[in-house]
């Protein structure tokens, strides 16, 4: 008999099935679409337990019968005849795959011997050996059964040992308590001899299949104002955990500086001042000499103190807090002209006293509104963010009695009626439009009010058309309710934000085409017919998923097959035990995984060559064989990539489609290829 050898899928390399040297190139161009690929059943007869051709593939089946049936004993015999270790079989064939040429062109789906036989050593309590095979069909092909198991057993290894509690380490991107960041990068590490098999951050669990000894994961935690406390837990397969709480404090607004009067003397003026902040004062500096400072980082809201200036000595004021907010302020003549006087004019200070001259606060014929200056004000801005910088004064030389931002009082309760209120906010914003108004007023009810508009957009290349497409067929299981319920898990997950993909139809749109083409659900097992359907909505991938029965659970099998050539791309599971009621996590976790395999990146044209490009992005950033580029132009050129728009070919957008993939590049084909004219070098490149 000839020597088998590996055939490759050619989409991202993992082995589906073993061939004679002599079918190799049939077989190849047969398997590129899914209508080549027959999955039939190998037994020879209608008793699963009677084997007449003693094949390989025979043994494997009724081993999968006997253990579903309980029969351990039975079941860890055939699988150890199919892989060769006992005598029975023609021949063993001893790789796990999922897929497995028995003759012909017929095959067999999810073929694991090993991860088999080591579920029954670990069910006769040989955990030693069970660790073995398991760890042996993980290494030739990893799935969610196998990884359920190997925890199995190391859990029962580690039962009555005594071992200390996982190790539990934070770091984040904070440097102390205080952060002006809306949300921080918070990275865990976790040891523990009895292997790491869950984390909880900030009350999500982390999905983690297989337990390890090691577990590094990082996490993007989004603050609110204030005291922010986050918990973090982590324990082993036996439950010892730990639990660490980081408390971080979030402060957006940079501290206000306000003057409750202004004192004019012969040649010069005095500021009394008051500093204010809504977290913790950390430094107050006049002309870079300090005035206040806060090393230990105690909790300081206010800050009292005068200013002296003049026409020549015009000294500037920073203020920090201790979040890092921080804002300026000059002291100068225009500041008496705005503040003391609303009218600008010298020679009409009211009152005198102690040799200086102030403004007055009960002015009856007051009935000028106060001085408001706002940065960009009056115009609408454009912005690729969610946030806006607000900056600005108000004065008025009898007072203010009132400023808001949107209704919020800006004016701390330390102040009453200053002359001046220096003043910054970092604003959230919505998606769209976005309407500021600030008012100040003073104390006779004079008002005065500025506007601001902020739109803010998403950038143009995460805008849904530009996304790949998937569609999800209806499973095909015994447990409809189950598959129902998995499918409606799936596209949940799919339509989670962040959104990567863009999912098309639920479950009535294919109803209605499943009505249209006179078909049953039952018609979907045939791959085919589900090709044919997903290029009716269409889609570009096709997400087609399938339980395996294993008497004590069932795996949720899920391949990624472009709906164009009808090929595999990407193949996963997870493992559903019949004692666990965690069905959504699970689910949640396998499209993680599929979002992984997808990756986000963005690059950089670096060679444009006909209808070819060379991008600066490769294996390393994540980008394989089914990687899909939108193309993007800048203008400026130089403009960052938020700003830059989707480069078109009359009604379609320009997309790049890999062929080759390098450690650190890629070659990719330009679609349409009328769109090469518009590329250049420097070009951005964002994954569809």
């Amino acid at each position: 008999m000839g020597k088998r050898r590996n055939i490759l899928l050619p989409a991202d390399g993992r082995r589906l099935f073993q061939a004679r040297p002599a079918l190799c190139y049939v077989l190849m161009t047969t398997m590129m679409g899914l209508t080549g690929c027959q999955t039939t059943n190998t037994s020879s007869s209608s008793d699963p337990e009677t084997i007449t051709h003693h094949n390989w593939w025979n043994y494997y089946e009724r081993g999968t019968h006997y253990l579903q049936q309980g029969q351990v004993s039975q079941a860890l015999e055939d699988f150890e005849r199919c892989l060769g270790m006992r005598k029975g079989a023609k021949y063993g064939f001893p790789e796990d795959m999922w897929r497995a040429n028995t003759y012909g062109m017929h095959f067999l789906d999810h073929y694991f011997p090993n991860r088999e036989l080591g579920v029954c050593l670990y069910e006769q309590g040989a955990l030693k050996e069970a660790e073995t095979y398991l760890v042996k069909s993980l290494e030739q092909e990893p799935s969610g059964r196998a990884k359920f198991y190997l925890n199995r057993v190391r859990a029962a290894q580690n039962a009555t040992a005594t071992l200390p509690p996982p190790t539990l380490a934070l770091k984040t991107n904070v440097k102390g308590e205080w952060t002006n960041l809306k949300s921080i990068n918070l990275s865990v590490t976790s040891e523990a001899k009895g292997f790491v098999k869950d984390v909880s951050i900030n009350r999500n669990r982390a999905f983690i299949e297989l337990a390890k000894q090691t577990y590094n994961t990082s996490r993007r935690i989004k603050l609110k104002s204030g005291l922010n406390e986050i918990p973090v837990r982590v324990s082993d397969l036996n439950g010892r955990h730990s639990t660490k709480t980081l408390q971080v404090r979030a402060d957006w607004d940079a501290p206000s500086i306000t003057v409750d009067r202004i004192m004019a003397f012969q040649g010069y003026w005095v500021a009394e001042c008051i500093c204010s902040d809504n977290g913790s004062l950390n430094s107050v500096a006049l002309n870079g000499k300090m005035l206040m400072e806060n090393p230990s980082g105690n909790v300081q809201t206010t800050h009292r103190f005068k200013v002296r200036f003049d026409q020549a000595n015009t000294p500037s004021l920073v203020v920090s807090d201790l979040a890092g907010n921080r804002i300026e302020e000059t002291f100068s003549p225009q500041l008496v002209k705005t503040a003391l006087n609303k009218y600008g004019n010298d020679s009409d200070f009211q009152g005198l006293e102690n040799g200086f001259r102030y403004a007055s606060t009960a002015a009856p014929t007051d009935r000028q509104p106060p001085y408001l200056k706002i940065d960009g004000a009056g115009r609408t801005h454009t912005v690729y963010d969610e946030e806006f910088y607000i900056d600005g004064m108000a004065r008025d030389g009898s007072g203010i009695a009132s400023l808001t931002l949107n209704g919020e009082e800006l004016l701390y309760s330390e102040t009453r009626n200053p002359q001046s209120s220096r003043f910054a906010r970092r604003v959230s914003l919505n998606p769209g439009t976005n309407t500021f108004s600030i008012v100040a007023m003073d104390p006779m009810g004079n008002q005065i009010s500025r506007e601001l508009s902020v739109i803010s957009k998403q950038p143009e290349f995460e805008q849904d058309e530009y996304r790949l497409t998937v569609g999800v067929p209806p499973l095909i299981a015994a447990t409809k309710g189950m598959s129902r319920q998995i499918k409606f898990f799936i596209e949940d997950e799919l339509l989670r934000s962040p959104i990567r993909f863009r999912l098309l139809e639920r479950d009535e749109g294919w109803d209605f085409i499943l009505r249209e083409q006179q078909l049953n659900l039952s018609d979907l097992a045939d791959p085919s017919v589900s090709l044919k359907i997903s290029r009716m909505l269409p889609a570009e991938l096709l997400l087609m998923g399938n339980l395996v029965e294993h008497g004590n659970g069932k795996s949720f099998v899920m391949k990624v097959v472009d709906s164009t050539e009808g090929e595999v791309i990407h193949t996963d599971d997870i493992y559903l035990d019949i004692s666990s009621d965690d069905m959504e996590y699970q689910v949640a976790g396998l499209v993680l995984k599929l979002k992984q395999h997808f990756p986000i990146v963005s690059g950089r044209v670096t060679k444009v060559s006909k209808n070819k490009v060379t991008i600066d992005v490769g294996r390393e950033n994540g980008v394989n064989a089914w990687s899909r580029f939108v193309v993007l132009k800048s203008d400026p050129p130089d403009a960052p990539l938020n700003e830059t728009t989707v480069q078109t070919q009359g009604k379609r957008f320009v997309q790049l489609k890999i062929e080759r993939v390098r450690a650190d590049s890629g070659v990719a084909e330009i679609l349409p290829t009328e769109g090469s004219e518009g590329i250049r070098e420097g070009d951005y490149v964002y994954a569809r």
